[in-house]
């Protein structure tokens, strides 16, 4: 009983220390059902559509070889489907924030310099100011806020509306959410999930497309950061 135990403890500590299950237990059973799901759609609309593979870890390679390649995302069409469930689900927000506050100010005489302290350029026609939380500097007890300033061609036949609504929707990575606490805490563990923690530091997309070329053939967690990295 007491070999059995030990063989327990043994095989506890290196699932743990790999960092899979660590992720996936800060983001939760909600998030990870939500994420399978698109994987699922992923496969099936993209990854079976466009390769041959009898091994769907090869095509997941072939797929990151052709992303690596490519100028443009854009040419990963993402389906509807995948779009509407991420946008639809908590995962969306454990892994982005968005403005709070989104206006059309006439001119820059109309704006002023606000909290965050950052200067803006005079500009004469009509364009876009979002106000959103400065995670990093604000606390429980006192929220900070930033501002950003967009620049799209307005004139008087352009629907204000939808370039609010356009501008509500601009992501920010949210230093808040779980994805991020599962990032940390791959930080801690050690091979793949440790060193996709340091690629996460860096933010040199070379670096991840390497680290997953080195390991050929992959496991549904790696499956799920490749989403996570290419289409959410």
């Amino acid at each position: 009983m007491r070999t059995i135990l030990l063989l327990f403890l043994i095989l506890l500590s290196c699932t743990n220390r790999n960092g899979n299950n660590g992720y996936e237990n800060i983001l939760g059973p909600k998030n990870i059902e939500t994420l399978d799901l698109i994987v699922a759609d992923f496969e099936k609309s993209i990854l079976k559509t466009n390769y041959l593979n009898e091994n769907v870890s090869d095509s997941y390679l072939e797929f990151i070889a052709d992303y690596s390649k490519s100028d443009s995302k854009e040419w990963v069409k993402i389906p509807i489907e995948i779009k509407q469930r991420f946008e639809k689900s908590q995962l969306e927000s454990e892994l982005y924030y968005h403005p709070d506050s989104v206006w059309i100010l006439p001119n820059s005489s109309y704006d002023r310099v606000e909290e965050d302290g950052i200067m803006f350029l005079p500009h004469q026609t009509p364009y876009v100011k979002a106000r959103l939380l400065d995670q990093i500097n604000s606390t429980e007890k006192s929220q900070v806020y930033k501002y950003e300033r967009y620049y799209p061609k307005i004139n008087s036949m352009t629907d204000q509306d939808s370039i609010i609504k356009m501008i509500s929707e601009v992501r920010y990575f949210n230093f808040r959410g779980k994805w991020y606490q599962a990032i940390r805490e791959m930080e801690n563990s050690v091979g793949f999930y440790k060193d996709y923690a340091a690629y996460k530091r860096t933010g040199d997309k070379q670096k991840f497309y390497d680290l997953i070329f080195k390991q050929g053939t992959l496991n549904s967690s790696m499956k799920r950061i490749i989403v996570l990295e290419c289409l959410l």
